[in-house]
């Protein structure tokens, strides 16, 4: 859970992370961005939040700035991921989560699970981290339902997949970031949902994600590489 102090001490919510070593967390960039890194804290190690453990950051890293400085050729327009360190390593009894690495399309028609601490209908944070089952569409289903809504063709980038599931669950405002979980692995990166960012609530909306296996390399670079 990201969170960020204000003037009153107070901890607000603002976005969701998956822990992926003793000292990363993986998260969407644009959480990260036009915040005070001094005021952002991470609470980990509990999926209920008054019980997590508090932990502060050093810097974090978007993956367009590692490619470019590495060189790395960014072959997508967009590329909404992000690795935070932490400033210390968390407690042993904590276990980040596993990684893998299979291709969008080999995740079409899996069900596979959401985890986050969005808003609720009712527009509040819960307390207790929520969870949903939901099921990987195509390419072509997404850009088929997204464009209905639109009233336009649209194209989704090789880098990105959708979920949906019937009745519809759709993530909501502080859920981005948060991992995407197969096989208790984690597949996926949430990005928000599409279209109309603003609706919560509507059946044909789906869930936009970015998947793993485009950004491996930048993780366990970051993980690995960078003390």
């Amino acid at each position: 859970m990201l969170t960020h102090r204000n003037d009153n001490t107070l901890l607000q919510h603002f976005c969701t992370g998956a822990l992926v070593s003793s000292r990363d967390v993986l998260t969407s960039q644009h959480c990260m961005l036009n915040k005070d890194e001094e005021r952002i804290r991470v609470l980990i190690g509990s999926s209920d939040w008054r019980l997590a453990r508090v932990y502060k950051i050093l810097w974090w890293f978007g993956y367009e700035s590692w490619a470019r400085l590495f060189r790395v050729p960014i072959l997508h327009s967009v590329n909404d991921i992000a690795v935070i360190r932490l400033s210390r390593n968390v407690s042993d009894d904590i276990r980040p989560g596993i990684l893998t690495t299979p291709s969008n399309t080999d995740l079409v028609n899996l069900d596979v699970w959401l985890a986050g601490w969005g808003k609720k209908e009712n527009g509040q944070n819960p307390i207790i981290m929520d969870v949903v089952q939901v099921q990987v569409i195509s390419k072509a289903e997404c850009e088929n339902r997204v464009g209905t809504l639109r009233g336009q063709q649209v194209t989704f980038e090789d880098n990105m997949f959708c979920t949906a599931t019937n009745p519809f669950a759709l993530v909501h405002q502080g859920d981005s970031g948060g991992p995407v979980i197969y096989n208790n692995m984690i597949v996926g990166i949430t990005k928000g949902t599409c279209p109309f960012p603003d609706v919560y609530i509507h059946p044909e909306k789906i869930n936009v994600h970015f998947g793993i296996a485009n950004y491996i390399s930048f993780i366990m670079s970051i993980i690995r590489e960078i003390p």
